[in-house]
């Protein structure tokens, strides 16, 4: 049966990178393999200024669905974007649905939440950094997967700028289609930036069309 730590040394060598499972132990340190049920908070965040100042550990998702979510001043909650396995459910820049919600946003109030069922690798923060900055194999895939997420970061933030329901669906629908599956959709309207009954009027709008 495949394991969290399994998984991430498969990803690893899909990545083209080769690392043993000693090695990559080593280069982990006091990790930790856990799992989550949905709506439980994984992590809390504040940030200072811009600078978001993290938890102890990284996670590294091998299974489920995971969340930022943003409170706003008014108590609403908005989702910034979702993470799927392979990605690392890490300090997120302050994506926002709307442009005119700019104001609306608290920058000291962020959470990653399970959707779904999760399961994961808490990795010691100070070994990511660490390996991010001078690791050598799984350094290099690190960088890798830091790189990948700050080119989706900006596409999504890209989408939401422009402040569209089609525009902002259809991003989940090409690239992310495992959330629309498995996600509620009250969740989904939350990433979109509209309420429940605007999304379930959009999706019947576009199904007539």
């Amino acid at each position: 049966m495949a394991t969290p730590l399994s998984i991430l040394q498969k990803d690893i060598e899909e990545a083209d990178i080769s690392l043993s499972i000693s090695q990559l132990r080593a280069c982990l340190g006091d990790f930790k393999e856990e799992m989550y049920q949905p709506k439980e908070v994984i992590s809390r965040r504040r940030v200072d200024g811009d600078f978001p100042i993290s938890s102890q550990y990284m996670l590294y998702l091998t299974s489920g669905i995971t969340a930022a979510e943003i409170t706003g001043n008014e108590g609403q909650r908005v989702i910034p974007r979702f993470h799927e396995p392979g990605d690392i459910s890490a300090p997120l820049p302050r994506l926002i649905p709307k442009v005119s919600q700019c104001a609306g946003i608290i920058g000291d109030d962020s959470n990653i939440i399970a959707i779904t069922p999760v399961k994961g690798l808490l990795i010691p923060l100070e070994n990511w950094h660490h390996e991010y900055l001078h690791g050598g194999a799984f350094g290099e895939f690190v960088r890798y997967k830091m790189f990948q997420g700050y080119q989706f970061n900006a596409a999504i933030s890209h989408v939401k700028s422009l402040n569209r329901t089609a525009e902002s669906y259809n991003f989940l629908r090409t690239y992310q289609p495992n959330i629309l599956k498995n996600v509620p959709q009250k969740i989904i309207a939350r990433f979109i930036g509209i309420t429940p009954e605007g999304l379930s009027r959009f999706l019947k709008n576009t199904a007539a069309a």
